[in-house]
């Protein structure tokens, strides 16, 4: 079972996000309950006087006779004539006033409950992107979806529930002071019957507050699947799995149904149980008015308008309060995922850190040992290579070597379990990884393309780059013509996840885009393998002509052998190890070689016949 969250604590936190994000709104909000209850008030305290001047009288002595009087008194002192027009109209004014606070007071908890909802989803969203990427690694990516949208909307709505009930507690609060003055015993006969029906009804809201976290960790699940189906939807047609998928989701999608379904009866058992609690009470109330205390008719009558209006307030105010339990959890999930993101965050360049050289010359990861289990499995181990400015490296093996792990290292997404990453000699610091990225280009495999213009994406990578540099990296990636020839240049929308041009087309520009950063260093993991021969030849011979211009290092990650002759050093990686490393024509004439016998067990040619390599220094 799903714990419960400590709720003192976590109430006291809830209002500190709500004062934070909307402060003023949430007063505003609460002044205008108040002045909305005022209005009601001062609405029902004419009717008595307006009664007595149209001849129902009371007795003078009586409350409510003195009541009438001291109204009647206030109005004249108003310069109101005592006429039951002038009260009508006084009353119809004030109910008019009413009006417009309730306009105004619907309002206003909606902007605070989207304030809050923008506070935490951007100090959640904040925390994700500075978590480690280990740590995001680990997360399921539709989780945190999940919680950026379904969960911090729930949170937020608790915001506007409670405005709401302390909205209907001080509407209650005022009716509550009318029937003290009117009948002290009678209200305090009702109010305690009311205290005890809480008390008695205490027991559910824990159950309430359970309810919440189900459909929390339901809706997490259904969101979850609902991405993962939606993904692979191009596998599921390729394999004829339409039904077999849609009754799995239907599945799914009935179980999150049945935690709310669940939830609103819970909720409608209470209020249930809450609505004839109250009608119990307040009849037996009335009858020990009538018969015990003696209470007058009239002020009996009286007191049951008033009753009849402060019951649905202390019924509403006690649905707000538990919508408030039941969405709390969605609160709480947001806090502890935040929280999370943060305590894994990845370090800051701190004072007597040294910043990154302008430009270097070497790179080496030294004896790097890496496990993305904790130690269990070595990912890599004793990983010692170098790469060079101006030069290019590549890493080769079979699948699951390490070779993107590497190029993880390399960037700074993961830090060394063991050994030492050294640029000129010098260990790099963590807190200078961020700065090591911002002169990084990367393209992978899995080229990501947002559903923009051209132009926008390539921005994206460097925000201040002008059009001919954009023209100058769309011709290096060999795809200005592409752009040419669309309908609105760089201006064309690409679509969900660049679908709308071909995969190689993507991934060219993905390459433009990590070339328009001006990288010191480029990392191309499998970028190429989209591309027919003759268009990777031609990138391939751009970027050499690039690293030797602007002393660019490039980092391949390939398996084709035409992409690995481009390379002055092929590391050959296979079980987390360096196994043997040197240029394409050296390794593939080394007898027994790993290289020679990788190329020669898929039926590619065997390594050393291919002749001499591309790469020149």
């Amino acid at each position: 079972m799903k714990r419960l969250f400590h709720q003192p604590a976590r109430f006291r936190a809830f209002l500190g996000t709500l004062a934070q994000a909307a402060r003023w709104q949430a007063a505003l909000a609460l002044l205008l309950s108040l002045l909305f209850s005022l209005t009601e008030g001062v609405g029902v305290s004419l009717l008595i006087p307006t009664l007595e001047v149209a001849g129902f009288h009371f007795e003078r002595g009586g409350t409510l006779g003195r009541y009438a009087h001291y109204v009647a008194a206030a109005a004249a002192r108003l310069g109101i004539p005592p006429t039951v027009p002038a009260l009508l109209a006084v009353f119809i004014a004030v109910v008019g006033v009413r009006a417009v606070m309730q306009e105004l007071g619907g309002v206003v908890p909606i902007v605070v409950m989207e304030r809050v909802a923008a506070q935490l989803r951007v100090a959640l969203y904040g925390a994700i992107c500075e978590a480690n990427w280990l740590f995001i690694c680990r997360k399921r990516g539709s989780d945190l979806t999940h919680a950026l949208a379904s969960e911090v909307e729930r949170a937020a709505l608790a915001a506007y529930e409670l405005l709401n009930f302390a909205g209907e507690i001080t509407l209650a609060a005022l009716y509550t002071a009318i029937a003290l003055w009117l009948s002290a015993p009678m209200t305090v006969l009702v109010l305690g019957s009311a205290l005890a029906l809480v008390l008695l009804l205490r027991g559910w809201l824990p159950m309430l507050e359970q309810r919440g976290f189900e459909v929390s960790d339901e809706s997490r699940l259904f969101y979850a699947s609902a991405a993962e189906h939606v993904a692979n939807l191009k596998t599921v047609k390729a394999y004829g799995a339409e039904s077999r998928e849609a009754a799995a989701f239907d599945r799914q999608s009935r179980r999150v149904s049945r935690a709310l379904i669940v939830t609103s009866y819970a909720q409608a058992r209470l209020s249930l149980a809450f609505e004839l609690g109250s009608l119990a009470a307040l009849g037996a109330a009335v009858y020990a008015s009538l018969r015990l205390l003696r209470v007058p008719a009239p002020a009996v009558l009286i007191l049951l308008l008033l009753f009849a209006r402060l019951m649905p307030r202390f019924k509403s105010a006690y649905h707000h309060y538990r919508s408030l339990v039941s969405l709390l959890p969605s609160y709480q999930n947001v806090c502890e995922l935040t929280a999370q993101c943060r305590a894994e965050a990845e370090p800051r360049p701190a004072d007597g850190v040294p910043a990154l050289p302008p430009a270097w010359d070497k790179l080496a990861l030294d004896g790097v040992g890496f496990s993305y289990n904790g130690g269990s499995t070595a990912t890599l181990d004793g990983i010692s290579l170098e790469l060079r400015a101006g030069e290019i490296a590549a890493l080769a093996g079979s699948s699951g070597a390490g070779k993107s792990t590497i190029a993880e290292l390399v960037m700074g997404l993961l830090r060394p379990e063991s050994g030492r990453i050294l640029l000129d000699g010098r260990e790099l610091d963590p807190a200078q990884v961020s700065a090591m990225r911002k002169c990084t280009g990367y393209v992978g495999q899995e080229t990501f393309l947002f559903h923009d213009t051209i132009r926008n994406n390539l921005l994206w990578a460097s925000p201040g780059a002008g059009e001919p540099e954009m023209r100058k990296a769309l011709r290096l990636a060999e795809c200005e013509e592409l752009v040419r020839g669309l309908p609105h240049g760089l201006d064309t929308v690409v679509g969900d996840r660049g679908l709308t041009v071909s995969a190689g087309e993507r991934q060219r520009l993905a390459l433009a885009r990590a070339l328009l950063r001006r990288p010191a260093l480029l990392i191309l993991d499998e970028a190429t393998n989209n591309l027919d021969t003759e268009n990777e030849t031609q990138i391939l011979d751009a970027i050499d002509k690039l690293r030797q211009a602007e002393r660019l290092a490039v980092l391949l990650i390939a398996h084709r052998p035409s992409t690995l002759r481009w390379a002055g050093q092929i590391h050959v990686i296979e079980n987390g190890h360096v196994v043997e490393s040197g240029n394409w024509d050296s390794l593939g004439s080394r007898p027994g070689g790993r290289l020679r016998a990788l190329y020669s067990a898929d039926g590619s040619p065997a390594a050393g016949s291919s002749g001499r390599a591309k790469y020149t220094s």
